[in-house]
């Protein structure tokens, strides 16, 4: 309706006002017998938050225990289930629980080297 009414807003004004003015989109289409039904509903960004969002949400995929297991590593735990942060917590002869990306192991510490 702006943009039809003569005056001479840019496209990226208007489109930055009627972003500011919605939070959701909400399509309705219509099914079989003619009901309404929601389609899909898609929540309106402000400019440049979009690709905020997409980043972020790399990153905790990043943090995400399983895909740290996945890349190679494996959490190490006490019988108990505490999780061991440094080798000081060990002595040799302790038995220790190793979870993978794919499966758990168990195994006994033979050495200890604190950094």
């Amino acid at each position: 309706m702006v943009l039809q009414g003569g005056g001479e807003l840019p496209l990226r004004a208007v489109r930055e006002v009627v972003q500011s003015a919605l939070d959701l989109v909400v399509h309705v289409g219509r099914g079989r017998g003619g009901r309404r039904r929601v389609a899909e509903v898609v929540e309106v960004l402000p400019p440049g938050r979009g690709e905020r969002v997409r980043t972020l949400a790399q990153n905790l995929a990043h943090l995400n225990p399983q895909g740290v297991l996945a890349r190679g590593y494996a959490i190490v735990a006490t019988l108990d289930g505490a999780i061991v942060h440094d080798a000081r917590q060990l002595t040799p002869g302790d038995d220790v629980a190793l979870q993978f990306a794919l499966g758990k192991a168990g195994a006994r510490v033979t050495k200890v080297e604190p950094a």
